[in-house]
């Protein structure tokens, strides 16, 4: 039997991958929409945009405030974020 799609695609609900974040950024630097970045990739608009609003640090260039995306910044904000998660334990209460 010869599987016509063999090629993976990637699932609803999945955390984003670090590579994906760096197509989001090069993306977003060229001037493309979070919706079509995330037609790009196959995810949810709302998830690239989720991903914009965690990994867009402030910087100064000049006199002015510049937003800027970093996928390292995200996937850290990502990570602290989901040691965060989950149950405490009642004895540390």
């Amino acid at each position: 039997m010869a599987y016509l799609n063999d090629t993976p695609k990637p699932r609803k609900n999945k955390h984003l991958k670090s590579y994906e974040r760096g197509q989001i950024q090069l993306l977003h630097s060229e001037g493309m929409s979070a919706y079509a970045i995330a037609k790009r990739l196959g995810r949810a608009s709302n998830t690239i945009r989720n991903e914009l609003k965690r990994g867009t640090v402030s910087q100064i260039k000049g006199n002015k405030t510049v937003e800027v995306y970093f996928p390292d910044v995200g996937q850290s904000v990502y990570e602290s974020n989901r040691k965060k998660c989950g149950a405490k334990f009642k004895l540390l209460l």
